[in-house]
């Protein structure tokens, strides 16, 4: 059996990102376990970066799964 999961665009993999993010964050919070710092200016540079070479490249971007 093949799934097949639909094109992500920039846009969408960013959104993506900023959910894992806040996920993790309020995970964090909720938790009470401030071990790390969750550096998002970071993530999301690397997040559009990632997808830009990628897509430039012509390979497959994360389809978010």
């Amino acid at each position: 059996m093949s799934l097949f999961y639909p094109h992500l665009s920039l846009d969408a993999t960013t959104k993506l990102y900023d959910v894992f993010i806040k996920r993790t964050t309020n995970e964090q919070k909720n938790s009470e376990m401030m071990e790390f710092k969750i550096k998002e200016n970071q993530i999301m540079k690397f997040a559009k970066s990632h997808f830009k070479r990628l897509e430039k490249a012509g390979l497959s971007t994360w389809n978010g799964r």
